[in-house]
């Protein structure tokens, strides 16, 4: 088990990861979908639009867990819950030609 406020090369703990906790901030769940690791987010409740509760609740149980941060323990506890739908892979093809046709 290992934790941090912030790292420079996520990545990198990600990949060597079993299963990932963090906070549900959009690069840290599209990284860790995208490299296949189960995960675990908590919402930060206290923001004010609240953009991570919007993202987390439609990924929910479908590619992650939503959890509060005194609930973590419990999500831990349940792992064979952990969604095993494997997150779609980016096609950019579709983005590259708009964005040649624009250019």
């Amino acid at each position: 088990l290992s934790w941090f406020r912030f790292n420079d090369d996520l990545n990198k703990d990600i990949s060597k990861a079993n299963i990932v906790v963090s906070h549900a901030g959009s690069g840290t769940i599209i990284e860790c979908l995208h490299a296949a690791k189960p995960l675990i987010v908590v919402v930060n409740e206290k923001l004010m639009d609240n953009h991570q509760e919007e993202l987390a609740s439609e990924l929910d149980q479908k590619y992650l867990i939503k959890t509060k941060p005194n609930l973590v323990s419990k999500s831990l506890q349940n792992l064979q819950h952990l969604p095993s739908k494997p997150f779609p892979k980016s096609d950019l093809s579709k983005f590259t030609q708009l964005n040649e046709t624009l250019a």
